[in-house]
C-alpha cells in the first residue's frame, strides 16, 4: 500500500524538481572546505564569515564535493531520500502506533506526500526536508512512542536537529519540553530519560558551539544577524505569510477541526504535544516575519507534517464498519488530496484579489502566487548559473565583485563577493533595517554603491538575460549613475531555446582601467566594440 503512495510522491517531486539559488551558498562553503581553505565563502586573510545556517547539511554537501560529484544532482537526491523516509515514518506511525486502518494511513500519507509544498521541498538542494525528518524522528522517539522514551536515539536525533538548522536547538529543546508534558499527562516517569536526552543534546551542541565560536568569533551565524529581528511590522508580515499559505492551499485550515477531534479521540499525552508543536511552528513563522521562498518552506516540519498526523486521526475518527462511513472517509481524504494539489498547477479556489491582500514579499511590488514564485525560483538560477560560468571565463583570480544573489553566480565564478544582503559580508548587518519595506529574509540590504569604497573589480548589477534593445535603453541611465564614471558595461552573450532567435545578454559592469578616459570607455560600449552590431 505504501508503494502506491510513494510512487506518485516521487513523480510529483520530479515534476517540481529545482535547485534553489541559496543552495549554491552551501555548495561553495563545502567546496572551499574540501579544498583545504576552511569553512568560508570568500578566500582571504580576514576573519571568515558564517554565511550559512545549516552546518550538518554543509557537511553532507562536502561529502558530495569530496567525490567530485555534481551537487545540483546528488544533494537534491539526498533531500528526496529524506522526504521518502519521512513519508514512510508518518505512514508507519499512523498504522502501527495509533492503529489506524490501512486505507486511513494511506490516505493521510498521500495527503502529505502529494501535497505540492512537501514535494517542492523534497528537492531544492536545501536542508528543509532533512530538517523535517530529524525533527519528526526526535519527536517520535520522545513523545509518540507508546513505550517509554528512547532517550539515546532521541538525543542523537535532537542533536542532529540542532546542527542542521540555526534554530534547530530551539526546536530540539521544545520537543523535549512537549515530550515531558506528554509523559506527565500519561503519568509516566521520565526523569532519567530526559537527563540522558539533555546530556547528549547539551554536550554535543556545546562542543560544536565552542568550535564554531573559536573559528568565527560570533555566537550566531551571520544569517541570523542579517534578519531584521522581531518587530510589530515583522510579525504582521509573518501573519500575512501564514494567511496567504492557508488561503492558497485551503487544506491546512483542517488543522483546527482535526485538533478538536484529536483532543477528544486520541490520548491527550500525544495529542497535546502534537498540537503544541504545530502551534509553535505557526508562532515561529509569525515571529520571524515569514519566509521569502515559495510554498511555506518554514511550515513544512510543523504545520505540514504535524497536520498529516492530525488528518490521520480525523479520518480514523470518521472510519467505521459501515459502508457509508467508509465511503465518506474515502471521499473526505480524496477531497483533501485534490484540494491540496490544485495550487501546484496555479488553480485556486480563493481569488487572487483576496490572496493578494496578504502580499508579504514587499520588495516585489507585484503579487506572485506560490506557483509563480516557484517558477521564478526554478528559472532564475539557470540564468545565474550561465552568468557565473561566463564570469569565470572573463575574470582573473583575486578579482572582486558586488552581488545581490550570491548563490549560483558565486559558486561558478569563484569571485570574491561583496554581498548586498549581508549573508557573507559581515558589515552589512550594522545597517538599519525595516521589515515593513523588505521581503522576509532580505531585511538587511545595502545598494551596490555602498561597496564602491572598496573599488571592486565588477558590479554584477543586471545578471539576467536581456535583449539588445533593453541593454541600449538602460545604457544612458547607467552612465549617469553614481558609478558610471568608474564602471562600464560588459556582456555575456547567451542562447535561449525560447528566444525565437533573438540575441540575449547578461550584463555586468567592469571597473575602467586606470588611465582610461571614462568617456572613451563608454563610447566604445555605445559603438559596440564588444558586442553590438
Amino acid at each position: 500500500m505504501f508503494t502506491g503512495v510513494w510512487v506518485p510522491y516521487a513523480l510529483l517531486t520530479w515534476h517540481f524538481w529545482f535547485v534553489c539559488d541559496d543552495a549554491f551558498i552551501s555548495f561553495r562553503y563545502a567546496r572551499n572546505w574540501v579544498a583545504g581553505h576552511g569553512l568560508r565563502y570568500n578566500l582571504g586573510n580576514e576573519l571568515p564569515v558564517e554565511g550559512y545556517s545549516n552546518f550538518l547539511w554543509v557537511v553532507a554537501c562536502a561529502v558530495v564535493e569530496f567525490f567530485r560529484a555534481d551537487p545540483t544532482l546528488w544533494v537534491p537526491l539526498v533531500s528526496g531520500a529524506c522526504g521518502s523516509v519521512l513519508l514512510y515514518l508518518v505512514f508507519r506511525v499512523l498504522r502501527v502506533r495509533f492503529g489506524t486502518s490501512l486505507p486511513v494511513a494511506a490516505l493521510a500519507a498521500a495527503a502529505l506526500g502529494w501535497f505540492p509544498p512537501f514535494a517542492v521541498w523534497s528537492s531544492s538542494g536545501l536542508e528543509t526536508m532533512a530538517f523535517a525528518l530529524l525533527t519528526f524522528v526526535t519527536f517520535e522517539r520522545l513523545a509518540l512512542r507508546r513505550e517509554r522514551m528512547a532517550p539515546v536515539a532521541g538525543g542523537l536525533a535532537g542533536l542532529a536537529t540542532a546542527l542542521i538548522r540555526i534554530e534547530g536547538l530551539a526546536w530540539a529543546v521544545l520537543i523535549g519540553v512537549l515530550a515531558l508534558l506528554g509523559r506527565y499527562l500519561a503519568r509516566q516517569k521520565c526523569r532519567r530519560a530526559m537527563l540522558i536526552f539533555c546530556g547528549i543534546l547539551g554536550v554535543g551542541f556545546g562542543v560544536y558551539f565552542g568550535c564554531r565560536y573559536a573559528y568565527y568569533e560570533r555566537p550566531l551565524a551571520n544569517t541570523a544577524y542579517a534578519k531584521a529581528g522581531m518587530s510589530v511590522a515583522g510579525m504582521l508580515r509573518g501573519l500575512k505569510y501564514v494567511g496567504e499559505f492557508v488561503l492558497t492551499f485551503i487544506t491546512p485550515a483542517l488543522v483546527a477541526p482535526a485538533a478538536l477531534v484529536a483532543l477528544r479521540k486520541v490520548e491527550k499525552s500525544v495529542a497535546v504535544p502534537v498540537l503544541g508543536f504545530v502551534l509553535a511552528n505557526l508562532g515561529y513563522a509569525v515571529a520571524v516575519g515569514g519566509d521569502w521562498m515559495t510554498m511555506g518552506r518554514i511550515l513544512i516540519h510543523g504545520l505540514v507534517v504535524g497536520g498529516a498526523l492530525l488528518l490521520g486521526w480525523l479520518l480514523h475518527a470518521c472510519w467505521g464498519r459501515s459502508v457509508g462511513r467508509r465511503a465518506f472517509t474515502f471521499g473526505l481524504g480524496a477531497s483533501v488530496i485534490a484540494l491540496g494539489l490544485l495550487p501546484g498547477w496555479d488553480i485556486h479556489l480563493v481569488p487572487e484579489s483576496v490572496r493578494a491582500r496578504l502580499h508579504f514579499r514587499y520588495n516585489k511590488p507585484d503579487y506572485r502566487s506560490e506557483f509563480e514564485q516557484w517558477v521564478y525560483m526554478r528559472d532564475a538560477p539557470v540564468g545565474w548559473t550561465r552568468a557565473g560560468q561566463g564570469l569565470k571565463t572573463r575574470t582573473r583570480p583575486g578579482e572582486t565583485c558586488v552581488l545581490g544573489a550570491i548563490g549560483a553566480v558565486g559558486y561558478y565564478s569563484d569571485l570574491y563577493v561583496y554581498d548586498t544582503n549581508g549573508l557573507v559580508t559581515a558589515e552589512v548587518i550594522l545597517v538599519e533595517s525595516s521589515a515593513a519595506e523588505r521581503s522576509p529574509g532580505h531585511d538587511k540590504h545595502v545598494p551596490f554603491n555602498y561597496f564602491l569604497k572598496y573599488h571592486p573589480t565588477l558590479l554584477c548589477h543586471v545578471l539576467k538575460p536581456l535583449p539588445r534593445a533593453a541593454v541600449l535603453s538602460h545604457a544612458q541611465s547607467w552612465q549617469k549613475s553614481e558609478w558610471g564614471r568608474a564602471y562600464v558595461p560588459d556582456v555575456i552573450p547567451i542562447s535561449d531555446p525560447q528566444d525565437d532567435g533573438q540575441a540575449f545578454y547578461i550584463i555586468y559592469f567592469r571597473r575602467i582601467d586606470v588611465g582610461v578616459d571614462p568617456a572613451t570607455a563608454w563610447q566604445q560600449f555605445y559603438h559596440g566594440a564588444r558586442f553590438l552590431p
